[in-house]
């Protein structure tokens, strides 16, 4: 079914029995990521920013739409072709890309986390970094 396409086929994982893929779809299904949050007044500035820069950068080219994510399959550097994962709930997610290759949204902008092959972000300043990893938490 869909879990194991999921893990085995889409993530080079492996393959999973059909008990325990029911227990996690279920599980699953009952979970809904933290979304829409406003920033704190001082952050606002910050994630306008991060906003622009998400446009201007390219992000939104792959990260469109409701869900943020154009459902297609990119070879990003990590390892093969994935689908665009949807960045709703992306603060509160403990691995990132995928092969897991980040623990944080700062680890984005390290050259073995998928480096220019997702996005060529190695000219932003801190700065830019943290407003762009500020509105990426509002998502």
């Amino acid at each position: 079914g869909l879990m194991n396409d999921v893990f085995s086929s889409r993530m080079n994982g492996f393959k999973i029995v059909e008990q325990d893929a029911d227990a996690i779809e279920h599980w699953l299904a009952q979970l809904e990521p933290e979304t829409g949050v406003t920033p704190a007044p001082d952050l606002q500035f910050l994630a306008t920013r991060g906003e622009q820069l998400f446009e201007s950068t390219g992000c939104a080219g792959c990260h469109s739409g409701a869900m943020f994510t154009d459902y297609q399959f990119y070879d990003v550097g990590t390892g093969g072709m994935r689908k665009t994962p949807t960045l709703r709930g992306i603060a509160q997610r403990r691995r990132l890309m995928s092969d897991g290759c980040g623990e944080s949204l700062e680890d984005r902008f390290f050259a073995p986390c998928g480096g220019d092959a997702h996005g060529d972000l190695s000219d932003l300043g801190e700065q830019d970094q943290a407003a762009l990893i500020a509105y990426l938490k509002t998502l």
